[in-house]
């Protein structure tokens, strides 16, 4: 009786734990899982799996080292190997640790910091960032000794943390339940962000009104945070004692003239190079050059981060030395970081044969709406340019005038309709998302109309000519929705 006692209590206690265990996986904070801007613990996950010691630089920090790095754009100019491991206000603290906990797995020569979380940005934190991200930041890190020295040091410092919600996770997310959705049951590898190698990119637009600083060694007083400037310290003597170069990076943003020297005095004294882009002869060596619709500062764009990774690449490989390899990890993710970039430049394409052209890509479900008229002004290469993309429809400009017509580029295949006023419903993306669309040309009913709805939203812009919406079935998101006013010389409207 005692041995069956014995075996039923393990088998309850087993049963407890993978309970437990499930809970705290899924009653994470619901950006941890979604496929965001910020996939933190996508990232952190993709890390965990890559080969061990097949890392040659290793990125760390805030949001600005999230965006402006590209590990994929590096290694396409470079052939160097890096990774991205910054995320939302990463202080100092958190650097560390995650250099700690990343030197487990891989041997990297370079170390590249970036340096905004030197300041006191969280006057009232102990480790100078918010709880919710010191949470996104350490959750995803694998438990070691590594980890529990951050947790207990964590919990040193803040006497409103236990360690005890560090290992259960839903003492402190219980109320997480009310808000689950379907992106807090898929797997991590649905999660395709995380093939970016951390990097998220920027959303800001185009560039505004920026001034670099000159530098002056004259009355500046500016002061460090204490603690960060400790963490700091030991960051150095880690990568000094591993024989890593280590350098410390503050990305174009607010950066004046006392913070810039207050931070390369730091700098200096641990024998760290340092690298200020907001530095004014640093910004002009960046923005050499400068091509239309780049946004290097804070969170830039997309296009502005590239340039910032490809600076940082030429400073590795011609004055660090980090070698150019070919990796096939790296080159396997080529046609989807490829991918990505074309879907941000579907957002300001302005030709429609040159966006038709961007659209012959699978990831993109495309879903098209005619309202009044489209055909009377349509390019013979527009037409072709739809037939490349497999729709059969033949546009005739006295047949079709002032016709409705509706497409859809889906999962499903490709549906067209024409004709009188249409109405058309279904769903894509293995059933997850619907999709209602009208079409009206002029000659309907004397009503012009073009809606494109996904689960509900309305995205169509309901002016004349070809409506646009396109799902990206990557980042899981309407990448775009545009007009081409074919009936008048094809001009875009966004």
């Amino acid at each position: 009786m005692k041995i069956k006692s014995v075996i039923r209590a393990a088998l309850f206690l087993a049963l407890l734990l993978f309970v437990l265990l499930t809970v705290n996986s899924v009653l994470m904070p619901e950006y941890y899982l979604a496929n965001s801007p910020w996939p933190t613990t996508a990232a952190y996950n993709a890390f965990y799996k890559m080969e061990k010691n097949s890392i040659d630089v290793l990125f760390l920090g805030s949001s600005h080292c999230v965006n402006a790095f590209s590990p994929m754009e590096i290694y396409d100019a470079y052939g160097i190997r890096s990774f991205n491991l910054g995320s939302e206000q990463q202080s100092i603290f958190l650097s560390y640790y995650w250099l700690k906990e990343a030197l487990r797995f891989q041997t990297p020569s370079v170390v590249v910091l970036e340096g905004r979380f030197l300041r006191t940005l969280n006057r009232y934190d102990p480790i100078n960032t918010i709880e919710t991200l010191t949470r996104k930041c350490l959750d995803p890190m694998r438990w070691s000794r590594v980890k529990l020295e951050a947790v207990r040091e964590l919990c040193a410092l803040d006497g409103s943390q236990s360690i005890e919600s560090w290992f259960l996770t839903n003492i402190r997310f219980h109320d997480r339940w009310k808000g689950l959705e379907d992106t807090d049951f898929i797997s991590d590898s649905e999660i395709t962000c995380s093939q970016l190698m951390g990097w998220a990119p920027g959303n800001g637009g185009n560039l505004y009104a920026f001034e670099p600083f000159t530098p002056t060694d004259e009355d500046q007083t500016y002061e460090l945070d204490p603690r960060m400037v400790e963490y700091f310290g030991k960051t150095a003597d880690l990568c000094k004692e591993r024989g890593i170069r280590l350098v410390l990076v503050d990305v174009p943003a607010d950066t004046d003239a006392a913070i810039g020297f207050a931070v390369e005095k730091l700098a200096e004294k641990y024998d760290v190079d340092y690298i200020e882009m907001s530095e004014k002869s640093v910004w002009e060596d960046l923005m050499k050059d400068e091509q239309p619709n780049e946004n290097p500062v804070a969170h830039g764009n997309i296009w502005g981060n590239l340039r910032i990774s490809r600076y940082i690449g030429r400073i590795l490989k011609d004055d660090l030395g980090v070698p150019s390899v070919t990796d096939g990890r790296y080159e396997s993710k080529r046609p989807f970081y490829e991918h990505v970039k074309n879907s941000y430049r579907l957002q300001e394409t302005t030709d429609i044969d040159e966006y038709l052209e961007l659209l012959r890509d699978d990831r993109f479900f495309v879903f098209i709406a005619v309202c009044d008229e489209a055909v009377s002004g349509m390019r013979d290469t527009t037409a072709e340019g739809l037939k490349k993309l497999g729709l059969e429809h033949e546009w005739n400009r006295e047949t079709d005038f002032r016709k409705s017509y509706i497409a859809v580029i889906d999962d499903e295949g490709i549906t067209e309709r024409s004709g009188g006023r249409i109405f058309l419903s279904g769903s894509f993306g293995d059933k997850e998302r619907s999709y209602d669309i009208v079409s009206s040309g002029y000659e309907d009913e004397g009503e012009s109309y073009a809606s494109i709805a996904i689960d509900g939203t309305e995205y169509s812009k309901n002016l004349r000519g070809l409506n646009f919406v396109v799902y990206d079935t990557v980042r899981r998101c309407v990448a775009d929705s545009v007009n081409f006013d074919t009936y008048a010389g094809s001009e875009a409207r966004r």
